[in-house]
């Protein structure tokens, strides 16, 4: 295994090495600047002597034939940086005196001296990308915590509910059986008053109808002090 990852890494820094001979290209780009004869820009448009590429004089139209140096106005340079994330830049800042690629290589004919940052960025992206995915993962335990608090609630909620419904039907069961009973008590106590006077509801009910006739009878007969005018002028 190690052996396997030993030979890659040979491999990769061959390759790395024959691409960083033309400066300003990153390895995705080498396959157009194998050394030969002659060199086709990138676009197509022109056939030019290998030897005037980054020879600080812009021949294609597109910049292809000065990736390193600053020639062509719409040119690119490519900023290895190794041990943090590589990049592009526009070939007019290649040593213009300001550092900016990381490692500085953009500045290898400059008076300035620029130091090679790229790993101390690289250490503080790291950290800024471990600290945001520690972050991630407590607030992703913290929504799962709260989900399932949530779900248990909802169990809670479910079965309180269920206890109220219960609640409601044994209250208006207690409600029936009360307004029974009171309806009972209530005939009870009719019929032992009815049995202590020696009547029973059936003669209750009749001396009910007898007395009702009394009345209507009285009602109806003259009253004393009564005119005969009076009467006539009723009867009138």
């Amino acid at each position: 295994m190690h052996y396997h990852i030993a030979i890659a890494v040979i491999i990769w820094a061959a390759v790395f090495v024959e691409a960083r001979k033309i400066r300003g290209i990153s390895l995705s780009y080498k396959r157009f600047y194998k050394e030969r004869k002659s060199f086709v820009c990138i676009d197509g448009s022109k056939l030019i002597p290998f030897e005037q590429v980054n020879d600080d004089y812009c021949d294609c139209a597109d910049g292809s034939d000065e990736p390193g140096t600053a020639a062509c106005p719409n040119g690119r340079f490519y900023c290895t940086n190794l041990g943090f994330r590589p990049g592009y830049i526009p070939s007019s800042r290649v040593n213009d005196g300001i550092c900016d690629c990381c490692d500085g290589s953009e500045e290898y004919n400059s008076p300035t001296l620029c130091q090679n940052t790229c790993r101390n960025l690289g250490q503080r992206e790291r950290a800024e990308l471990e600290e945001r995915m520690r972050m991630l993962s407590e607030g992703a335990d913290v929504w799962r915590e709260k989900q399932a608090e949530l779900a248990n609630l909802w169990g809670v909620a479910s079965s309180m509910l269920v206890l109220l419904e219960q609640s409601r039907e044994r209250k208006a069961e207690a409600d029936r059986a009360l307004m029974a009973a009171q309806g009972f008590r209530g005939q009870s106590r009719t019929q032992t008053r009815l049995e202590g006077l020696g009547q029973s509801p059936q003669d209750t009910e009749r001396l009910g109808h007898k007395g009702e006739g009394d009345q209507a009878r009285m009602d109806s007969a003259p009253h004393r002090g009564d005119s005969p005018n009076e009467a006539e002028g009723d009867q009138g």
